[in-house]
């Protein structure tokens, strides 16, 4: 059975329940074979949203019909949502950011991880050359896990930021670097 595609400007609920989110940015409807997101969202919002909603169609065959608020990727380090909704996540991440291109990536810019203890002046001048400051070692050491992923998500010292190669958020790529063990 095939599937297709439809961008409505925007997804105004059926019957508005209540506490239910008013912003729809996604339906699956398996009974008329069709995914729906709403192209008033930002790109990088449907394509993500697109691939969740793909997910639930492959990875949930029971599922018939299941409505999403946008998802953006930054979902995924949420441990809270139904396992229904990491599974979707982590479908999307993985067709949006393959583990193998991305480790790849990585090992070629900073090696095969970067581990606190790592951080040198190296990666330092790196980070400060594809960034908007400088940076010192003690900076980056301060910093947070996912403060330091952000980072090397949107750096661009060896060409374009890994999020413009993958068409993602800060957020969402920021989160996959540390999903894979990458930025530790």
């Amino acid at each position: 059975m095939s599937v297709r595609l439809e961008e409505p400007e925007e997804i105004i609920p059926e019957i508005p329940a209540p506490g239910a989110p008013t912003e729809i940015g996604g339906i699956l409807d398996r009974e008329l074979a069709r995914i729906v997101v709403a192209r008033k969202l930002p790109m990088l919002v449907r394509r993500f949203t697109i691939f969740h909603e793909i997910g639930h169609w492959f990875v949930h065959p029971n599922l018939v019909y299941h409505r999403d608020v946008p998802v953006t990727g930054v979902e995924r380090g949420n441990r809270l949502l139904p396992v229904e909704e990491r599974e979707a996540n982590l479908f999307a991440a993985e067709a949006l950011m393959p583990r193998g291109l991305v480790a790849d990536l990585f090992a070629l810019r900073y090696g095969p991880y970067l581990h606190l203890d790592e951080i040198d002046e190296n990666l330092a001048f790196k980070l400060s050359l594809g960034g908007s400051r400088a940076l010192s070692v003690d900076e980056l050491r301060a910093m947070s896990r996912r403060d330091r992923s952000r980072l090397i998500a949107e750096d661009s010292h060896a060409g374009l930021p890994m999020t413009e190669i993958f068409a993602v958020s800060v957020a969402a790529m920021a989160i996959r670097l540390e999903e894979l063990r990458l930025v530790r």
